[in-house]
């Protein structure tokens, strides 16, 4: 494994793909199935599969091994189990024994507590830092689409274990840019994502139903989550939402303050969805 260098990635951009309909679903979540035997032993002699985060050439998956297992020492561990905000792990009982770790928290954050967020739960498996944030910023700034695509694919498969049997949401969406910043850049890197979590999961997109109406200047530019609340208050709105899509994910990056997603999770209950929840690949550390 070569180390992440945006000039080195070789990686073909992958298509998004979403599922049709808008109706729920639950129940059978099928899993990507590789087509196997010789036809495909044919394809990946003439055409060895390249890992789109080191530039690795012959790896048997995208990313490969070696990348992905490069992200396990920056999970996010303890968390708020409704914003994700980083907690210190509660202390091991001493009738425990040693090695079998702490439990997660199950009790939110006292932030939550005093004023819980419009949204539901947060799941973000990792956090905002190296590689992570380098792979992020890929995607984002230098559009390398095929690197931000074998991180959606890690995202998805982290959801399938987080989520286990639970109920799965009825609908994926990505976090809407405006049209001013989708025509500057080019694509919504949060539907890049949430397209790569539909195909994994088997859900559906509500096509259309939320349009960020209002541009404001990046979330980045801001110096306080005061600032940001305002930036984004009333900047979504929701049309046409269809009655029996009650459960929503909402997909992107990161979560910093989570004022964004709050905006958008504020038009959607206003609409009738009755939980939401946000998945992004990061939160970032405590202030």
């Amino acid at each position: 494994m070569r180390s992440y260098n945006g000039s080195e990635a070789v990686g073909r951009r992958e298509q998004s793909v979403t599922a049709d309909g808008d109706g729920a679903q639950m129940g059978r979540r099928k899993q990507g199935v590789r087509r196997q035997g010789p036809d495909r032993a044919v394809l990946d002699w003439l055409f060895p599969r390249v890992c789109s985060l080191c530039g690795e050439v012959g790896v048997p998956s995208d990313p490969c091994a070696d990348c992905e297992e490069s992200l396990e020492p920056v999970r996010l561990g303890a968390a708020c189990p409704r914003c994700a905000e980083p907690l210190a792990p509660p202390p091991v009982p001493p009738d425990v024994e040693s090695g079998g770790g702490a439990a997660a928290p199950s009790s939110p954050c006292p932030a939550c507590v005093s004023e819980p967020p419009p949204y539901d739960r947060v799941i973000a498996p990792w956090r905002f830092v190296p590689p992570v944030s380098g792979i992020i910023h890929r995607m984002k700034y230098q559009r390398d689409l095929a690197a931000g695509a074998a991180l959606g694919r890690v995202l998805a498969h982290q959801l399938q274990g987080r989520l286990g049997a639970a109920r799965f949401p009825d609908a994926v969406l990505g976090l809407p840019l405006s049209r001013r910043r989708l025509l500057y850049r080019g694509f919504n890197h949060a539907e890049e994502l949430a397209a790569i979590v539909r195909k994994t999961l088997d859900l559906p997109r509500p096509r259309g139903a939320v349009i960020r109406r209002r541009h404001s200047p990046p979330q980045a530019k801001t110096r306080s989550a005061a600032e940001r609340r305002a930036n984004v208050a009333g900047a979504f709105t929701v049309r046409r939402w269809p009655h029996r899509l009650r459960r929503v994910a909402v997909v992107d990056d990161v979560l910093t303050t989570g004022a964004t997603a709050s905006a958008l999770a504020r038009a959607l209950k206003t609409a009738g969805v009755e939980w939401i929840e946000v998945w992004c690949c990061a939160r970032t550390p405590p202030a």
